[in-house]
């Protein structure tokens, strides 16, 4: 993988955090714990935040140890620690998510979010055997996750993103493809729940979907609307200098 699709890999995911944190608690009949300083935490996704975050949430996990927003938060954080190499939190992400799917085992965002981190155990195990049981046992439970909610957008992006960046022999390249379009449909009746940003982040991660594909002139197609619809976003920054490079 070039490392041009690893950054976006990692951009995708983490900032993905910040969307899914304005919507987690819609799934949930639970209000957010600690109103005012859960709220100073959310708003940050860059990576030396994080940590701050995760202390936050383990505070409210230790007072509300069956929280479901609180577990699903929590997971995400470590999940997104964990894809910039960090063993120890993907370990720890999984074990929050396998609790919360003990609590809730219909929680098709969780289910997804898990899913994605088996994949990162995957990565992080020695054994070529062990690599694909995990792997293929992540791309099970997100594949699960978007049979119980197909139209759920949470559930979508985080297939997608993790689709798009798995090694060929897994073949998700069309799943990334499906799931991206799939979620430009949605928009079509939908358009209040996506916004700029979030249409940015589609449209960056199709583009670099069909560049795998070796299509370039839709991975151009759609970095170029990545800059259109948010021109001075971070997402826009990374599409131009793609659009550069496959000039």
């Amino acid at each position: 993988m070039s490392l041009r699709l690893k950054v976006i890999r990692l951009f995708l995911l983490v900032t993905l955090s910040g969307f899914l944190f304005g919507r987690s608690a819609d799934v949930n009949s639970q209000e957010d714990p600690k109103p005012n300083m859960v709220s100073q935490a959310l708003p940050q996704t860059e990576a030396e935040d994080i940590q701050t975050q995760i202390a936050v949430f383990e505070d409210s996990l230790r007072e509300e140890p069956e929280n479901i927003v609180i577990l699903l938060k929590l997971g995400i954080l470590y999940h997104n620690l964990g894809v910039e190499g960090d063993k120890k939190a993907v370990k720890r992400a999984r074990n929050l998510f396998e609790k919360l799917l003990e609590l809730e085992p219909q929680n098709a965002e969780a289910l997804a979010w898990y899913g994605s981190v088996l994949t990162l155990r995957g990565r992080d195990v020695l054994f070529p055997v062990s690599k694909l049981s995990y792997v293929n046992n992540g791309i099970e439970k997100m594949d699960k996750a978007v049979e119980l909610a197909p139209d759920n957008i949470s559930v979508r992006m985080i297939r997608a993103n993790n689709s798009l960046n798995l090694p060929g022999v897994f073949h998700r390249i069309e799943i990334a493809i499906t799931d991206f379009e799939h979620l430009l449909t949605l928009r079509e009746k939908r358009q209040e729940e996506f916004s700029k940003s979030l249409l940015a982040k589609i449209f960056l991660g199709l583009g670099s979907a069909y560049e795998k594909k070796e299509d370039t002139n839709k991975a151009r197609e759609n970095w170029q609307k990545a800059v259109e619809v948010l021109p001075d976003s971070m997402e826009a920054e990374m599409a131009r200098k793609l659009l550069e490079e496959t000039e």
